[in-house]
């Protein structure tokens, strides 16, 4: 579903970021309440298109990039891939994997 990128990671290197690649999220329920409307990574936050275009694209088995999820008291908040997860959501996947940055303030 969701696979390792060398740009990422280097992407979160740079900037200084902790970060962790997890297996297994359990999608919504590990996730913030609203996570499906939020890219805080992208001025929109969901495209529909890309929605679609992800979903048609993991239904014939290719493999998107891992999000870059924040995690939060509340819940796993969606940094960047939003489009990418709810396309997973389309596909009844209920497992994802994804990057874990961590950070001291959800600010």
């Amino acid at each position: 579903m969701f696979t390792t990128d060398s740009r990422t990671e280097n992407f979160l290197t740079a900037m200084g970021v902790k970060f962790e690649y997890k297996n297994g999220l359990r999608l919504p329920e590990d996730f913030a309440k609203g996570w499906d409307t939020e890219n805080i990574g992208r001025p929109v936050a969901v495209r529909e298109d890309a929605v679609i275009e992800y979903a048609t694209l993991m239904e014939s088995g290719s493999a998107a990039p891992a999000p870059i999820l924040c995690e939060t008291q509340t819940g796993l908040r969606v940094l960047d891939g939003v489009q990418r997860l709810s396309a997973a959501g389309l596909q009844q996947e209920t497992r994802v994997s994804a990057y874990v940055v961590s950070t001291d303030s959800e600010d």
